[in-house]
């Protein structure tokens, strides 16, 4: 049930270590979520999000990338966009901008960062639903 917000979703993939995030996207797609990326290009990721096309993000930090990766998450955040963070190493400290916003290690259980996405979308579902 809870994976019902995903089916149909968009997710937005941003970051460049495909081996690690490929065994996510899998996972995202078998409960029928479509995937794109991943990105790395700042202006076709604004294009995405400009388009409206997408739904939900998962944003990778690695090392070389963190303004990249942070530019964007403020993008997705004004936008409402729901969001998380993966990384390949030690689960940085995030600025407190982010504060809320959950990370995963990429080299954990794949399934958990659907199960992560679907909350979160539930809570925006939610909260327009209050809104109106």
């Amino acid at each position: 049930m809870i994976f019902e917000n995903l089916r149909g979703s968009c997710v937005l993939l941003v970051g460049d270590d495909c081996l690690h995030t490929s065994d996510i996207a899998d996972v995202m797609r078998t409960h029928e979520s479509k995937v794109i990326g991943p990105f790395t290009d700042y202006e076709s990721i604004l294009r995405l999000l400009g388009d409206g096309a997408v739904d939900l993000a998962l944003i990778e930090l690695g090392s070389d990338e963190r303004t990249l990766a942070y530019d964007v998450a403020d993008r997705l955040a004004e936008g409402g966009i729901p969001f998380l963070f993966v990384t390949s190493s030690d689960l940085p400290e995030l600025p407190d901008r982010f504060h809320g916003v959950r990370c995963f290690l990429e080299t954990g259980d794949p399934a958990t960062v659907p199960v992560a996405l679907a909350i979160e979308s539930a809570k925006r579902f939610s909260s327009r639903r209050m809104n109106h």
